[in-house]
């Protein structure tokens, strides 16, 4: 039964036979006769049929015991092939779109130079997506932010501690601040309070992103409310609509640069500010995420982690926080 494995971690994938049949190029009824005799062999129920198609208790010890051994099964192929020539294979990269636009270029430049014969796969995807994945073994590597729900049998490593900033140009502070205008920046440079700011239009993250749930967090904390005039998760669209004075935003330390150079390559209306915000004291985790029992892993995937460690380096806390004007 064990040699068979991938039938039962497909049949818990598709939780229908018809579907994980056909992924298996495999007959219904070779399916159905290969779940019956392990059931009988093991003398439990793993799947229940009524009334619906759902792993029991046991079908989901059995699919944790499985992930295991599929882990265990990529990780040899994996170390057969660096002991092989260490210079051919693939690695599995996933993170959220936000990022994979900041990191990956760099990554595929940087490792195929060094490794040009290894597949270097970058899955961009939600943070819901990527943990899905990670637990079903189809990634090596996530980048993405942390929270305390982590995943069994996962390491986690903190590559990143962000800050939240306050993004507003030149023409909106002017205009929303006119009497403190220009002298206000020397000011917000140690901290925006964001009560300051009732009257300011805001083009924020969805609810449920982190960026969201640390600004909604603070407000209720200052008792202060923000004008919201659009929600959307493309974080470059989120700077260009405040590059082109249509409302401020709110950025992590990653996209610092990037606005830096929406600015300095007039994209923007006018000077693009960056503030740190008075008294939000709550930070943001961005961690790597791979298997525990991935002892011995090949050298391009070493290699492939000391460049997103080196690239997440880069952004670092307290180098990026000025004005450019």
């Amino acid at each position: 039964m064990l040699n068979n494995y991938r039938y039962f971690l497909i049949l818990a994938e598709e939780l229908n036979i018809s579907k994980a049949a056909e992924r298996l190029y495999v007959s219904h009824q070779s399916l159905s006769k290969y779940l019956k005799k392990m059931e009988a062999e093991y003398g439990v129920v793993l799947f229940n049929r009524s009334p619906s198609f759902s792993l029991t208790y046991a079908g989901r010890l059995m699919l944790d015991a499985f992930r295991r051994i599929e882990l265990i099964d990529q990780n040899l192929s994996s170390q057969i092939s660096a002991l092989h020539d260490g210079q051919s294979g693939e690695v599995r990269v996933g993170t959220t779109e936000g990022r994979m636009r900041l990191l990956m270029p760099d990554l595929l430049d940087r490792f195929k130079r060094e490794f040009p014969d290894v597949e270097l796969r970058i899955i961009c995807s939600t943070t819901a997506s990527l943990r899905k994945m990670l637990s079903e073994n189809k990634l090596d590597i996530a980048i993405m932010n942390d929270n305390s729900d982590h995943l069994p049998n996962m390491k986690y490593v903190e590559v990143l501690k962000e800050r939240l900033y306050l993004v507003i140009s030149d023409n909106m502070l002017e205009k929303y601040f006119p009497d403190g205008y220009p002298a206000c920046r020397e000011k917000l440079l140690a901290g925006a309070d964001l009560r300051d700011f009732a009257e300011v239009p805001f083009v924020l993250n969805h609810p449920g992103f982190t960026s969201r749930g640390m600004i909604d967090r603070h407000l209720l904390k200052i008792g202060a409310s923000l004008k919201c005039v659009n929600e959307t998760s493309a974080m470059d669209l989120q700077y260009l609509m405040t590059g082109r004075d249509y409302a401020a935003s709110f950025a992590f330390s990653m996209y610092l640069p990037g606005i830096r150079r929406l600015s300095d390559t007039g994209e923007s209306y006018s000077a693009m500010n960056v503030f740190p915000i008075k008294d939000m004291d709550e930070t943001n985790s961005v961690v790597m995420i791979y298997p525990k029992e991935s002892v011995v892993r090949p050298k391009y995937a070493d290699f492939a982690m000391k460049l997103l460690r080196e690239l997440c380096d880069g952004y670092a806390e307290g180098r990026l926080c000025r004005s450019p004007a």
